[in-house]
């Protein structure tokens, strides 16, 4: 329900043979309510052997939900709820590049780590991952450890029933760790256009948020 200004020049003219349905792009994600507290596993450093302070926390494992469907979660905080079988036709694609991000931002810095196993069940999106243990990840291994960060939430392009709440089909970009699974700030996409005009559009805005960012 969010809403933007654009100048006519920046739009583009697309035909597509698909049925008008709704349909959104979130820059941060559709999240849904997880089925189950999020799992952490993973070993500590410390600067002492025996009892000396952790410094580090590395290889630490996560597993959970990054949705759930509609038996498990009703709605969501936006009032949707996602059908099983939505991610059918999206799993083997996302797993070509399974990203961990954080907050859902498409940045270098902001890659945690990859998903090692992603599937469906009857609760919804079971999701199995490793967080880097790059330096820069420091913070978020430390986070999750101690139980502070908890949420996940997903990202891509979502395909609406006719209510224009149930989503029946996902095309997932990614999967966030957040602190508070839902973004406010979603963009709607209400034209008719299929599955890789609405990639490409996507993708540009994706530039255009970057180059806004670097100028």
């Amino acid at each position: 329900d969010s809403e933007i200004t654009v100048k006519a020049s920046d739009l583009e003219v697309t035909q597509a043979l698909m049925e008008q349905r709704r349909m959104k792009a979130f820059e941060g994600g559709a999240s849904l309510a997880l089925g189950k507290a999020l799992q952490v596993r993973g070993g500590k450093v410390s600067e002492d052997p025996k009892d000396g302070p952790i410094t580090d926390y590395l290889d630490v494992e996560i597993e959970g939900y990054g949705s759930t469907f509609v038996e498990t979660t009703k709605r969501d905080r936006g009032g949707d709820y996602i059908l099983p079988g939505a991610f059918d036709k999206t799993i083997a694609e996302f797993m070509k590049n399974p990203v961990i991000l954080l907050d859902h931002w498409n940045k270098v810095e902001n890659l945690a780590g990859s998903w090692s196993k992603v599937s469906t069940n009857a609760r919804g999106l079971a999701v199995q991952g490793i967080i880097s243990n790059a330096p820069g990840m420091r913070d978020t291994r430390f986070k999750l450890k101690e139980g502070h960060l908890k949420g996940l939430s997903i990202g891509g392009m979502f395909f609406y029933t006719d209510d224009n709440y149930g989503i029946d089909e996902v095309a997932l970009y990614e999967i966030s760790l957040t602190p508070i699974p839902m973004n406010q700030d979603a963009l709607a996409y209400t034209r008719s256009l299929d599955v890789a005009d609405c990639r490409k559009a996507f993708a540009k805005f994706w530039r255009g948020r970057t180059a806004l960012r670097t100028q």
